[in-house]
C-alpha cells in the first residue's frame, strides 16, 4: 500500500524541503500550491501539484474527488502568509486556512495534521 501525504505550501521555502524529505522516505505526495513570486515546485514521479487556495473553504472542485481515491497518513500544513500588512488577510490564510484544513480533514478520512506555525497569524506587523 502506498503512503501518501498532503503537504500545504509545498511550493513555498519550507514546503519544497517538506516534500523532498517525504519523498525521500518514500511517500507520494499530494502538494498543495498557491502560485507567487517565490514559488518552487519539485519535479518529481511521486509528486502531484494542486492550487489551492486554503484561506478559501476547501469545496468539491474535483479535489475532494481525487482525494478521496487516497488514504493520506497526515496533512501537513506549511502554507502561510508572511510579510503582509493586512490582519484581515493574516488571519484568512494563517488561521482561517487551519480550520479548512481541518474540516478537510475530516471530509477525506484524515486523521493527523502537523500544524507548521506561522510568525504572523493575528498580529498587525507595524
Amino acid at each position: 500500500m502506498s503512503k501518501h501525504l498532503i503537504v500545504t505550501g509545498a511550493n513555498g521555502y519550507l514546503g519544497k524541503y517538506i516534500c523532498s524529505y517525504a519523498l525521500n522516505k518514500g511517500y507520494n505526495v499530494l502538494a498543495f500550491s498557491f502560485i507567487h513570486w517565490a514559488s518552487q515546485k519539485i519535479e518529481h514521479p511521486n509528486i502531484e501539484y494542486f492550487d489551492v487556495d486554503i484561506s478559501k473553504p476547501i469545496t468539491d472542485n474535483g479535489l475532494l474527488e481525487k482525494l478521496s481515491k487516497f488514504t493520506a497518513d497526515a496533512i501537513i500544513n506549511a502554507a502561510a502568509l508572511l510579510g503582509s500588512s493586512d490582519i484581515d488577510k493574516n488571519r484568512a490564510v494563517n488561521a482561517t486556512g487551519v480550520k479548512h484544513l481541518i474540516d478537510l480533514a475530516h471530509q477525506v478520512g484524515v486523521k493527523k495534521l502537523v500544524q507548521v506555525s506561522s510568525v504572523v497569524v493575528l498580529k498587525a506587523i507595524k
